[in-house]
């Protein structure tokens, strides 16, 4: 059970890592003028779903 409940979110964190990212990646390809860097937002949002799926994992699946 536990497996299948870290399977599940690292999926849902995929995805919403994913949904965010891609309007700006989409920008970042096409951009032909300056170039925004994604690295510190992808940083920050990678950060954000380690948290949140500490969170999920330690305190409110834990019961």
């Amino acid at each position: 059970m536990d497996v299948l409940i870290n399977r599940l979110l690292a999926g849902v964190s995929y995805f919403i890592f994913y949904i965010i990212q891609k309007k700006p990646y989409k920008e970042h390809l096409v951009f032909v003028g300056d170039t925004q860097s994604l690295y510190w937002r992808g940083i920050i949002y990678c950060l954000l779903s380690i948290f949140i799926d500490g969170f999920l994992r330690e305190g409110v699946l834990a019961y």
